[in-house]
């Protein structure tokens, strides 16, 4: 048979973990996490009146053929400071892509989650398609941008947010 009392608002008495000293009642406790955050939104880069809409109509991120790797591993150390990635050699060489939206500037893809890592100028590609509806009727939009260099890549733990400017042209 299994027992259990139950306890409720129990809080810490002691005033230091492990010879630390921290305020009593409280749980220190900090969140790392071993891949880098990656998102991407887009927004319209002005306010437009009257019946102007523009409307995501899909989204493709592309990565050049063996430059971005998608396996590793990671080696935890005792001293919990020299922690380090090796990354193989293997590679994401397939665009990650959706079609058919029908979105307002907004979100583009769920966040990803990616090996830390540094890349290149023209490594990783977006294409936007959008249309733009205005009291004239509609017209289809595509733009390209090359993602820009993070300088000492995409760190372990942290977010990236790259956001799209779209305009009526």
């Amino acid at each position: 048979d299994l027992v259990a009392d139950m306890v409720t608002d129990l809080t810490k008495t002691s005033t230091t973990i492990d010879g630390v000293a921290v305020d009593a009642g409280t749980v220190k406790f900090k969140m790392d996490h071993l891949l880098s955050q990656i998102k991407f939104q887009a927004k319209l880069k002005a306010q437009y009146t009257g019946a102007t809409k523009i409307t995501v109509t899909g989204f493709k991120l592309s990565f050049a053929t063996n430059k971005i790797k998608n396996a590793g591993t990671y080696t935890f150390n005792t001293n919990n400071t020299d922690n380090i990635w090796v990354l193989d050699n293997t590679y994401h060489n397939v665009a990650i892509e959706k079609t058919n939206l029908a979105i307002a500037a907004t979100d583009l893809l769920d966040p990803m989650f990616l090996l830390p890592q540094s890349y290149a100028e023209k490594d990783i590609t977006a294409v936007i398609s959008y249309t733009v509806t205005t009291s004239a009727g509609d017209v289809n939009n595509v733009k390209k941008i090359d993602l820009p260099v993070v300088t000492d890549g995409w760190k372990p733990s942290k977010k990236y947010l790259y956001t799209f400017e779209i305009e009526l042209q």
